[in-house]
């Protein structure tokens, strides 16, 4: 017997392309419209956020990780073809989670 995992031909237009492109594009008009001042270092919300900037990096990095990961997760070829990086994305992700929700709390 043969070790070799056979996976169905998928078609290049699936409906979770469109989830993950849309939700993109909502993160980029979201980043632009309402949350500019992030990329902006001269807006006066940072004076607010100066007493706690420091907190904000680790749940800003683990937070980014968790939602780059995430979509990783759902695919039936990484999880067919690359079991070992799905398993350590996964561990991975589930790490970023527990960094950056105690600290957004």
């Amino acid at each position: 017997m043969s070790d070799v995992v056979r996976v169905p031909p998928s078609a290049p237009l699936r409906a979770k392309n469109f989830v993950f492109a849309g939700i993109a594009v909502m993160a980029a008009y979201v980043l632009c419209n309402n949350e500019s001042f992030l990329i902006n270092p001269a807006h006066p919300i940072w004076q607010h956020y100066e007493p706690f900037k420091w907190w904000l990096l680790p749940h800003g990095l683990a937070g980014a990780c968790a939602l780059v990961l995430a979509p990783m997760q759902f695919s039936d070829r990484l999880r067919a073809r690359f079991a070992k990086l799905h398993r350590i994305t996964g561990r991975i992700y589930v790490t970023s989670a527990f960094v950056f929700a105690p600290i957004g709390a």
